[in-house]
């Protein structure tokens, strides 16, 4: 009886899915001002006209897009990233930028996390918006959800390969916008909805504790203990066919590192990421804390200047 239960929503689940995937793609080609999900590879939304103090790095999830995951409303004013960081005083010597890459879940696929890891690294080191020095200005990445693990893993990559260790030495600070850390149940639902349907390797390795998840969070503690890192969390269910919940709980979505901060917000596991106005608590608490980091790094480089004043 169980066993048919679970095949029964398994079904409901691939119907659900597939008729949103129709949709979406629709939308996508119709979707203007942003062009659909956004460009793939690395994209330079702001250069400041004075010296850099950092570069600020978005990284879409599962499905999403360099502007659809960033953007309320399909609205290119609400690209809060493009629109409103660099209208901000706080964020006007940071470079911002997004990263896209394909990670459709209506296609089949070949690709991994470390498939689009190591394109990220590739994009930041063939970028030439980017200084390449060991003292060029710090990365702060923004991950939600699949792409906070890209980050991850993309991090521990470069720590492994010479041709990246000026970006692993840069990198300051890691957001992790609702990032499934230990896995997602939600997972395991596309795992099987697409089971039929075509390989997608990086939807596998979202399940809760899968063998790349392990991977990944046996080797970043070590490595990352010089790294600022913050976490948060869902706090609204998603209407997903066959019910609503949380797509990532609250203890998967949390690393408990002692160099990590972590807190809720008030939306859904999309609009963690997308905000209706600069007035929406979810942007405020994630624009504070950005602009609490940059104003951290622009008092270490003043102190840095003064010592070399004084010697």
């Amino acid at each position: 009886m169980e066993r048919i239960e679970n095949e029964e929503s398994t079904q409901k689940a691939r119907r659900a899915f597939t008729l949103r995937s129709v949709a979406r793609r629709n939308t996508t080609t119709r979707s203007g001002g942003g062009g659909g999900k956004g460009p793939i590879g690395l994209t330079t939304l702001f250069e400041p006209s004075v010296p850099g103090i950092a570069d600020l790095i978005f990284v879409h999830g599962l499905n999403g897009g360099s502007y659809s995951t960033w953007t309320q409303d399909d609205d290119p004013d609400k690209f809060w990233p493009a629109k409103w960081l660099p209208h901000d005083e706080a964020f006007q010597d940071a470079r911002i930028h997004t990263f896209g890459y394909n990670s459709s879940w209506a296609q089949e696929s070949v690709l991994n996390i470390q498939d689009f890891a190591s394109s990220l690294l590739l994009s930041l080191k063939d970028c030439p918006k980017i200084p390449r020095e060991e003292w060029a200005p710090p990365l702060i990445f923004v991950g939600h959800s699949m792409g906070g693990l890209v980050v991850k893993k993309a991090f521990l990559l470069s720590k492994q390969k010479q041709d990246f260790a000026s970006i692993s030495q840069r990198v300051n600070s890691v957001y992790f916008l609702a990032t499934p850390h230990h896995g997602s149940d939600m997972a395991e639902v596309l795992a099987r909805v697409f089971a039929m349907a075509g390989e997608r390797p990086f939807v596998k390795e979202l399940t809760r504790n899968s063998p790349t998840i392990q991977a990944i969070n046996n080797e970043f503690p070590e490595q990352a203990t010089g790294i600022r890192l913050f976490s948060f969390f869902e706090t609204k269910p998603m209407s997903y066919g066959i019910g609503k919940s949380l797509v990532v709980e609250k203890q998967m979505a949390q690393l408990n590192y002692a160099n990590e901060t972590t807190d809720y917000l008030d939306a859904n596991h999309r609009d963690v990421a997308r905000f209706s106005s600069k007035l929406d608590s979810s942007y405020i608490k994630i624009r504070n804390s950005l602009a609490k980091t940059i104003e951290a790094l622009r008092r270490g480089r003043h102190v840095a200047r003064q010592r070399r004043v004084d010697d």
